[in-house]
């Protein structure tokens, strides 16, 4: 493979990373490599065999297998984390919850270090200027720790019954993917399995906004944040038609109106 051809294949690929696709168009080929049309034709015979169309109703997209493959691996792996992130939030902050459900629970009968007497080594007086290491004081239990001692999460309304768990399905189709902790917390502390249908309703609505199509989008901390306080109740303006929807619905309000006259 030649030196241009090299270059041309890592740029395609970085660009399939973050696009999810290339271009089969020689041309947009060329502009995505920053060179000519005519030097990506060269260069397409040593390249062509490493993408493949994309199986999809879009004939005219390229992508390597195995980078998608990789994807795929990455975000199996990202979303395990998440999960166990939860579970393990669940655990120690919302243990009255019960966010995990039984056969999956293998936190039960860990021993944890006490977060009250490991932490600064305090004394009884809780001043902090007791003798002794935290490690040397550190002591480990089986129950939960003192609620009204240690700082906990916020619970935002203290909302009974279990954590959804549908944090995973949300977080992958959410366009902006920042502060994942902090959302994966407003998630444990806003929504049950007894609200989760309006919260995914508000985020159909949310998502199929014209902010979204436009690329506005919020942080999912701050929309949970604001949803909450507004009952899931928010309402955004749907994207703007293209010209052809503009058309059609003229063209569909006319054809209305002729039925109508026509009936009366």
């Amino acid at each position: 493979m030649e030196l241009d051809a090299v270059g041309a294949y890592i740029i395609l690929l970085c660009h399939q990373w973050t696009e999810g696709s290339i271009p089969a168009d020689p041309a947009l080929l060329a502009r995505i490599c920053r060179t000519t049309t005519e030097r990506i034709e060269e260069i397409w015979p040593q390249l062509e065999g490493k993408f493949s169309r994309k199986e999809s109703h879009n004939k005219k997209r390229l992508v390597n297998r195995k980078l998608e493959l990789i994807r795929k691996e990455k975000n199996n792996f990202n979303a395990s984390q998440t999960q166990h992130g939860l579970n393990g939030a669940s655990a120690r902050w919302r243990p009255e919850r019960n966010p995990i459900s039984p056969e999956i629970n293998d936190l039960d009968g860990v021993a944890q270090v006490n977060p009250i007497k490991s932490g600064w080594g305090s004394d009884s007086s809780g001043s902090g200027s007791g003798s002794g290491s935290g490690i040397e004081e550190a002591e480990t239990h089986t129950h939960t720790p003192d609620r009204s001692s240690v700082c906990v999460m916020p619970k935002a309304a203290d909302l009974d019954g279990p954590t959804s768990q549908r944090f995973n399905e949300i977080w992958q189709r959410w366009p902006r993917k920042e502060h994942l902790r902090r959302a994966s917390q407003d998630w444990i502390s806003f929504v049950t399995v007894a609200n989760e249908s309006a919260v995914m309703a508000c985020a159909e609505r949310y998502l199929a906004s014209g902010d979204v199509s436009r690329g506005a989008v919020m942080n999912l901390y701050n929309w949970l944040e604001q949803q909450h306080r507004d009952g899931w109740a928010g309402e955004w303006p749907p994207p703007p038609m293209s010209k052809e929807q503009r058309k059609q619905a003229e063209s569909d309000a006319l054809w209305g109106e002729v039925c109508g006259t026509r009936k009366g």
